[in-house]
Protein backbone atom coordinates (compact mmCIF):
# COMPACT_ATOMS: atom_id res chain seq x y z
CA UNK A 1 0.00 0.00 0.00
CA UNK A 2 2.93 1.85 0.23
CA UNK A 3 3.81 4.76 -3.07
CA UNK A 4 5.32 7.40 -3.85
CA UNK A 5 3.66 9.62 -5.76
CA UNK A 6 6.37 11.87 -7.68
CA UNK A 7 8.99 8.86 -8.07
CA UNK A 8 7.20 6.13 -10.19
CA UNK A 9 4.92 4.29 -7.76
CA UNK A 10 1.96 4.74 -10.30
CA UNK A 11 1.64 4.69 -13.77
CA UNK A 12 1.77 7.72 -15.76
CA UNK A 13 -1.87 8.70 -15.78
CA UNK A 14 -2.78 9.70 -19.45
CA UNK A 15 -1.50 13.06 -21.13
CA UNK A 16 -3.07 16.25 -19.72
CA UNK A 17 -4.26 14.25 -16.57
CA UNK A 18 -2.34 15.28 -13.51
CA UNK A 19 -4.27 13.70 -10.81
CA UNK A 20 -3.21 10.24 -9.58
CA UNK A 21 -5.78 7.82 -6.98
CA UNK A 22 -3.34 6.39 -4.19
CA UNK A 23 -4.55 3.72 -2.28
CA UNK A 24 -4.37 0.31 -3.08
CA UNK A 25 -1.89 -1.14 -5.48
CA UNK A 26 -3.57 -2.99 -7.56
CA UNK A 27 -7.67 -2.96 -8.95
CA UNK A 28 -8.88 -5.15 -6.05
CA UNK A 29 -7.02 -2.85 -3.23
CA UNK A 30 -8.30 0.14 -4.91
CA UNK A 31 -11.53 -1.03 -4.96
CA UNK A 32 -11.71 -2.14 -0.71
CA UNK A 33 -9.75 0.79 -0.22
CA UNK A 34 -12.21 2.74 -1.73
CA UNK A 35 -14.33 2.35 1.06
CA UNK A 36 -12.47 4.17 3.25
CA UNK A 37 -10.97 6.60 1.54
CA UNK A 38 -8.67 8.25 -1.40
CA UNK A 39 -5.06 10.60 -1.96
CA UNK A 40 -5.05 12.41 -5.04
CA UNK A 41 -2.22 14.18 -6.36
CA UNK A 42 -2.04 17.61 -8.47
CA UNK A 43 1.06 18.93 -9.78
CA UNK A 44 1.24 22.72 -9.83
CA UNK A 45 3.67 23.08 -13.08
CA UNK A 46 1.98 19.81 -14.58
CA UNK A 47 3.52 16.86 -15.60
CA UNK A 48 6.67 17.82 -17.80
CA UNK A 49 7.74 20.43 -15.19
CA UNK A 50 10.72 20.21 -12.33
CA UNK A 51 9.61 18.64 -8.95
CA UNK A 52 8.32 21.24 -7.16
CA UNK A 53 9.57 21.00 -2.91
CA UNK A 54 6.90 21.85 -1.48
CA UNK A 55 3.70 19.53 -0.80
CA UNK A 56 0.38 20.98 -0.30
CA UNK A 57 -2.12 18.09 1.85
CA UNK A 58 -5.74 19.20 2.05
CA UNK A 59 -7.80 16.85 4.45
CA UNK A 60 -11.61 17.15 3.43
CA UNK A 61 -13.60 17.59 6.51
CA UNK A 62 -17.43 15.72 6.65
CA UNK A 63 -19.74 18.17 4.71
CA UNK A 64 -17.32 19.16 2.29
CA UNK A 65 -16.36 22.46 2.79
CA UNK A 66 -14.64 24.55 2.49
CA UNK A 67 -13.42 23.73 -0.81
CA UNK A 68 -9.85 23.54 -0.51
CA UNK A 69 -9.55 23.01 -4.54
CA UNK A 70 -11.01 26.25 -4.91
CA UNK A 71 -9.63 28.02 -2.00
CA UNK A 72 -6.29 26.88 -2.97
CA UNK A 73 -6.82 27.40 -6.97
CA UNK A 74 -7.50 30.73 -5.98
CA UNK A 75 -3.98 31.26 -4.19
CA UNK A 76 -2.47 29.83 -7.39
CA UNK A 77 -4.09 32.27 -9.50
CA UNK A 78 -3.01 35.31 -6.81
CA UNK A 79 0.73 33.87 -7.23
CA UNK A 80 1.06 33.21 -10.63
CA UNK A 81 2.00 30.50 -13.22
CA UNK A 82 5.55 30.82 -12.28
CA UNK A 83 4.91 30.89 -8.07
CA UNK A 84 2.33 28.05 -8.08
CA UNK A 85 4.36 25.78 -10.01
CA UNK A 86 6.39 25.65 -7.46
CA UNK A 87 4.14 23.43 -5.21
CA UNK A 88 1.64 20.26 -5.25
CA UNK A 89 -1.20 19.45 -3.55
CA UNK A 90 -2.32 16.46 -2.54
CA UNK A 91 -6.38 16.24 -1.33
CA UNK A 92 -7.23 13.82 0.98
CA UNK A 93 -10.65 11.98 2.04
CA UNK A 94 -11.83 9.69 4.50
CA UNK A 95 -14.71 8.95 3.04
CA UNK A 96 -15.90 6.85 6.05
CA UNK A 97 -16.33 10.31 8.40
CA UNK A 98 -14.38 8.50 10.82
CA UNK A 99 -11.37 11.34 11.77
CA UNK A 100 -8.97 9.74 9.64
CA UNK A 101 -8.16 7.27 11.79
CA UNK A 102 -7.40 4.18 9.68
CA UNK A 103 -3.69 3.67 9.89
CA UNK A 104 -3.24 3.81 5.70
CA UNK A 105 -3.77 7.74 5.71
CA UNK A 106 -0.80 8.36 8.05
CA UNK A 107 0.88 5.15 5.70
CA UNK A 108 -0.20 6.79 2.60
CA UNK A 109 0.99 10.81 3.66
CA UNK A 110 4.05 9.39 4.69
CA UNK A 111 4.72 7.85 1.26
CA UNK A 112 2.88 10.92 -1.24
CA UNK A 113 5.45 13.38 0.82
CA UNK A 114 8.70 11.48 0.11
CA UNK A 115 10.79 13.70 -1.67
CA UNK A 116 9.51 17.09 -0.49
CA UNK A 117 11.63 19.42 1.20
CA UNK A 118 8.55 20.80 3.08
CA UNK A 119 5.17 19.38 3.71
CA UNK A 120 2.27 21.86 4.68
CA UNK A 121 -1.41 20.05 5.82
CA UNK A 122 -4.25 21.68 6.32
CA UNK A 123 -7.64 20.74 7.25
CA UNK A 124 -11.00 21.65 8.83
CA UNK A 125 -13.09 20.06 11.55
CA UNK A 126 -12.26 16.84 11.37
CA UNK A 127 -9.83 17.34 8.34
CA UNK A 128 -8.33 19.78 11.27
CA UNK A 129 -8.28 16.47 13.52
CA UNK A 130 -6.40 14.14 10.85
CA UNK A 131 -4.02 17.41 10.29
CA UNK A 132 -2.94 17.23 13.73
CA UNK A 133 -3.06 13.35 13.55
CA UNK A 134 -0.51 13.80 10.67
CA UNK A 135 1.67 16.48 11.85
CA UNK A 136 4.68 14.05 12.27
CA UNK A 137 5.24 13.74 8.39
CA UNK A 138 4.35 17.48 8.37
CA UNK A 139 6.83 21.04 8.43
CA UNK A 140 3.86 22.92 9.03
CA UNK A 141 -0.08 22.20 9.75
CA UNK A 142 -3.24 24.57 9.43
CA UNK A 143 -5.82 23.00 11.52
CA UNK A 144 -9.30 24.64 11.65
CA UNK A 145 -11.67 24.19 14.50
CA UNK A 146 -10.24 20.45 15.01
CA UNK A 147 -12.12 18.36 17.53
CA UNK A 148 -8.92 16.82 19.79
CA UNK A 149 -10.60 15.55 23.23
CA UNK A 150 -13.71 13.33 21.94
CA UNK A 151 -14.76 12.48 24.78
CA UNK A 152 -15.96 16.07 25.70
CA UNK A 153 -15.98 17.02 21.94
CA UNK A 154 -19.92 17.93 20.44
CA UNK A 155 -18.82 16.73 17.38
CA UNK A 156 -17.27 12.95 16.94
CA UNK A 157 -17.20 9.69 15.11
CA UNK A 158 -19.76 7.48 15.10
CA UNK A 159 -19.76 4.13 16.12
CA UNK A 160 -17.88 4.46 19.66
CA UNK A 161 -16.67 1.58 22.26
CA UNK A 162 -19.00 2.38 24.86
CA UNK A 163 -16.79 3.15 27.01
CA UNK A 164 -14.85 5.79 25.97
CA UNK A 165 -11.75 3.40 25.02
CA UNK A 166 -11.80 4.81 21.81
CA UNK A 167 -12.20 8.16 22.05
CA UNK A 168 -9.01 8.14 24.38
CA UNK A 169 -7.03 5.89 22.21
CA UNK A 170 -7.69 8.94 19.87
CA UNK A 171 -7.15 11.98 21.58
CA UNK A 172 -3.58 9.74 23.17
CA UNK A 173 -2.96 9.31 19.79
CA UNK A 174 -3.30 12.55 18.19
CA UNK A 175 -1.30 14.06 21.36
CA UNK A 176 1.61 11.79 21.08
CA UNK A 177 1.35 12.68 17.50
CA UNK A 178 1.76 16.91 18.39
CA UNK A 179 4.67 15.93 20.41
CA UNK A 180 6.61 14.42 17.84
CA UNK A 181 5.66 17.02 15.26
CA UNK A 182 7.61 19.58 18.09
CA UNK A 183 10.46 17.07 18.16
CA UNK A 184 10.75 17.45 14.16
CA UNK A 185 10.65 21.98 14.34
CA UNK A 186 6.64 21.35 13.02
CA UNK A 187 4.85 24.68 13.19
CA UNK A 188 1.21 24.35 13.98
CA UNK A 189 -1.56 26.61 14.04
CA UNK A 190 -5.11 25.99 15.57
CA UNK A 191 -7.68 28.42 14.00
CA UNK A 192 -10.67 28.87 15.60
CA UNK A 193 -14.17 30.88 16.32
CA UNK A 194 -15.80 31.76 19.82
CA UNK A 195 -17.88 28.90 20.25
CA UNK A 196 -17.12 27.85 23.33
CA UNK A 197 -16.51 23.95 22.38
CA UNK A 198 -14.17 24.89 19.90
CA UNK A 199 -12.35 27.23 21.87
CA UNK A 200 -11.77 24.07 24.72
CA UNK A 201 -10.55 21.67 21.81
CA UNK A 202 -8.08 23.82 20.75
CA UNK A 203 -6.77 25.11 24.34
CA UNK A 204 -6.25 21.24 24.54
CA UNK A 205 -4.29 21.19 21.64
CA UNK A 206 -2.17 24.04 22.80
CA UNK A 207 -1.47 21.79 25.82
CA UNK A 208 0.95 20.04 23.53
CA UNK A 209 3.76 23.03 23.44
CA UNK A 210 4.47 26.33 22.33
CA UNK A 211 4.71 25.06 18.50
CA UNK A 212 1.42 25.00 18.63
CA UNK A 213 -0.27 28.63 18.37
CA UNK A 214 -4.10 29.26 18.63
CA UNK A 215 -5.86 32.26 16.81
CA UNK A 216 -9.03 33.07 17.45
CA UNK A 217 -11.39 34.74 14.60
CA UNK A 218 -14.54 36.64 15.47
CA UNK A 219 -17.16 34.22 14.11
CA UNK A 220 -20.03 32.43 16.08
CA UNK A 221 -20.07 29.27 14.18
CA UNK A 222 -18.14 25.90 13.62
CA UNK A 223 -17.56 26.34 10.47
CA UNK A 224 -15.01 29.03 10.52
CA UNK A 225 -12.60 28.26 7.57
CA UNK A 226 -15.68 28.18 5.27
CA UNK A 227 -16.64 32.03 7.29
CA UNK A 228 -13.27 33.11 6.54
CA UNK A 229 -13.26 32.15 2.82
CA UNK A 230 -16.46 33.87 2.14
CA UNK A 231 -14.67 37.04 3.99
CA UNK A 232 -11.43 36.31 1.87
CA UNK A 233 -9.46 35.87 4.68
CA UNK A 234 -8.76 31.80 4.23
CA UNK A 235 -6.79 32.52 1.12
CA UNK A 236 -4.59 35.26 2.64
CA UNK A 237 -3.68 32.31 5.08
CA UNK A 238 -3.18 29.43 2.99
CA UNK A 239 -1.08 32.03 0.95
CA UNK A 240 0.93 32.98 3.51
CA UNK A 241 1.67 29.82 4.47
CA UNK A 242 2.38 28.11 1.52
CA UNK A 243 5.04 31.01 0.63
CA UNK A 244 6.67 30.58 3.92
CA UNK A 245 6.97 26.83 3.29
CA UNK A 246 8.52 27.82 -0.19
CA UNK A 247 10.65 30.57 1.11
CA UNK A 248 12.05 27.61 3.80
CA UNK A 249 12.56 24.94 1.03
CA UNK A 250 14.77 27.42 -0.90
CA UNK A 251 16.64 27.68 2.52
CA UNK A 252 17.84 24.40 2.88
CA UNK A 253 17.85 23.71 -1.22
Amino acid sequence: MRFNLRRGGLPPPPAGVNVSAVLGGDAASRRANAAFGYFKLTKGGGDLAPPAQVLVVALGSAPGEPNWAGALGRVRREQGAAAAARWDTCYVVDARRDWYRADGFTEMLAAAAAGYRRVLVVGDSMGGSGALVMSPAATRVLAFTPQVDLLTSALRPGGGSGNGAAERAFTGALMRALCTARERCCAVEVHTGNWENDLAQADFAGQAGDHVRVEVHPHDTHRVAKALLDGGSLVRILQNAVEAEMTAAEATG
